[in-house]
């Protein structure tokens, strides 16, 4: 079996590896909540990127999570589907972590979002 994953995974790392000269990430595991099941994708699946949702897994798996990460020589970046308080919440976690990649922000911000948030933070694209 495991045979079978590293050859699907040479597969798909010469697939994605290569993008204009530049070496690309794998991501995987937005909707897993449990640190065993990150275990596995980063083990088995040979992700680069572990997206934790801290809605699912809480702090304290985050972190858990986020050592193993680190153990294993990968990065971290949140998942964020939701309101203010999630990137709120997200953005304290990366910065408690060694490995954090990257703050996932959403864009469209929910009606959730707009009457929690007395003073939103605005991001643009380029420079203004």
């Amino acid at each position: 079996m495991k045979a079978g994953i590293n050859r699907r995974r040479s597969v798909i790392r010469k697939s994605f590896t290569f993008c204009a000269g530049r070496i690309s990430f794998i991501a995987a595991g937005e909707q897993e909540c449990t640190v065993v099941g990150f275990q596995r994708l980063i083990d088995e699946g040979g992700i680069d990127i572990v997206p934790i949702d801290l809605t699912r897994t809480g702090f304290t798996q985050a972190i858990e999570i986020a050592h193993y990460t680190y153990s294993r020589g990968r990065k971290v970046c949140n998942h964020n589907f939701n309101t203010d308080i999630n990137t709120a919440a997200s953005l304290h976690f990366l910065c408690a972590i060694e490995n954090a990649r990257v703050l996932e922000y959403r864009v469209e911000p929910g009606e959730i979002s707009r009457s929690l948030a007395k003073d939103p933070a605005l991001f643009y694209v380029g420079l203004r």
